[in-house]
């Protein structure tokens, strides 16, 4: 069954590019360019410009404003995030990790594509000793850590091993249907020094019908045009950091 959903998810996508192109047509990342492949994750939501679109008024009103001298992406993907960032911030310098290789080619390629190869440096795995030498020697420079790490954080975003996280802005996916102790941890670990801001997941509720860009597709694609494939509702957290 899930074959055939990667089947019908890559047969829209590649409906949707013939129709409209690799440009994000809106959003924060809008005029960001995709490489052409089908097969990246939900696609078509990146392409539209809702790929979780809960964060949008956050990146546009809270972090882009911050001119973060350095980004930290750890779960970077095809580089949605890591590349879409450093083109709103000219100079930021982007760190992006992912343990797929294949990602790691695709964030390269989206890097090369949209002109921010020069500012962008690829690794595998992060550990906490490898996040604290990161964090720990941008302390001069605004930093924000950008995670999506399939329920790593609960290991990765510990004081105790990673203290420069202090002075560290956070933008967290929570992944509380792998381990439902995940939220209630990292508020409490940053309670002190951080000021927290919960964004709660919307994607459920999209009417492919807002978006003109799919009126050409059949009803029976438009659904999974708008789908982020998510297997429970999510929630984010904003950490602002007391002490920079």
């Amino acid at each position: 069954m899930a074959k055939l959903q990667d089947e019908d998810f890559e047969k829209v996508t590649a409906a949707f590019i013939a129709l409209h192109g690799l440009t994000v047509v809106r959003g924060p990342f809008k005029g960001m360019r995709y490489v052409n492949d089908p097969s990246i994750n939900v696609l078509t939501t990146k392409l539209l410009g809702i790929y979780e679109c809960e964060l949008y008024h956050t990146i546009e009103e809270q972090l882009i404003p911050e001119r973060y001298g350095r980004i930290i992406n750890v779960g970077c993907g095809d580089g949605y995030y890591a590349v879409g960032l450093a083109l709103r911030m000219k100079r930021a310098r982007v760190i992006a990790y992912d343990i797929k290789a294949a990602a790691r080619r695709r964030c390269k390629q989206m890097a090369v594509l949209n002109g921010t190869i020069g500012r962008l440096t690829l690794e595998s795995f992060c550990d906490t000793a490898a996040l604290q030498e990161k964090v720990r020697r941008s302390n001069e420079r605004k930093t924000l850590l950008f995670c999506d790490a399939e329920g790593y954080e609960l290991k990765l975003l510990d004081p105790e091993l990673v203290p420069s996280l202090r002075y560290c802005d956070m933008l967290v996916e929570l992944h509380d249907f792998i381990n439902n102790a995940i939220k209630p941890t990292i508020l409490a670990r940053f309670e002190k020094t951080h000021s927290a801001t919960i964004i709660k997941s919307t994607c459920r509720e999209r009417n492919p019908d807002d978006y003109p860009e799919l009126q050409s597709l059949s009803e029976q694609d438009r659904p999974l045009c708008v789908s982020e494939r998510r297997p429970a509702g999510m929630e984010w957290v904003v950490l602002k950091s007391n002490h920079r």
